[in-house]
């Protein structure tokens, strides 16, 4: 590395130093930015999650009623036809 002359390249210097500053400073808030962006969409996922399950939830009680409903009205009209036949 030259040794710097006299004139403006000090002053260049501390120009280009202060573009990178604020590009850092540019990027630092852009990554706070997408980490809270990032928990949100977390959050959500974890929502979603827990909705998805309690809808599978309630299919899955309301598949086993309508089963029973079923089985119920299968006897019922079993006893029907017994008594018809009879």
């Amino acid at each position: 590395m030259s040794p710097m002359p006299e004139g403006d390249e000090p002053a260049a210097f501390l120009e280009h130093l202060d573009r990178i500053e604020e590009k850092v400073t540019r990027l630092l808030d852009q990554a706070a930015a997408l980490q809270s962006e990032n928990l949100e969409l977390k959050r959500r996922i974890s929502h979603l999650e827990e909705e998805l399950n309690r809808k599978r939830t309630a299919e899955t009680r309301w598949a086993e009623e309508r089963a029973q409903i079923r089985a119920r009205i299968d006897h019922v009209l079993a006893k029907l036809e017994g008594v018809h036949r009879s």
